[in-house]
């Protein structure tokens, strides 16, 4: 399973995705680790935590981004994501999140959801 869009591949975190940020020496905190943890007792968590984000033109890793669970009862998720400070600012997390957007409403799980929290 991956998610690519225009300058983008993602790929869920699981053991073999960790083995491969090891050629890189990604280290972007702990949230991938602990998915993998959570994984290995719910493989129905597959697709619905972290996932490694590379850049599609050389396969490096730019940083991480997913879901902080399953979709609950409403069919609502929450996203976060957490990019290495060398690839700031430059358009990857709004571009990774959309993705994610994508990928969600295509499973069928989520529902369009409006209600902005913040306004």
């Amino acid at each position: 399973m991956q998610i690519e869009t225009k300058r983008l591949k993602m790929i869920p975190s699981d053991s073999h995705s960790v083995s491969l940020m090891a050629t890189q020496n990604y280290d972007n905190g702990p949230e991938v680790a602990n998915h993998v943890k959570e994984l290995a007792d719910d493989p129905t968590l597959y697709g619905w935590g972290s996932w490694l984000v590379l850049r599609k033109s050389d396969d490096v890793f730019l940083g991480d981004a997913g879901f902080k669970g399953k979709p609950n009862a409403k069919r609502e998720v929450e996203i976060g994501y957490g990019f290495l400070e060398s690839f700031w600012r430059r358009g990857y997390g709004t571009e990774a999140v959309g993705g994610l957007i994508d990928w969600a409403f295509n499973t069928m799980a989520v529902e369009k959801n409006c209600r902005n929290k913040f306004g």
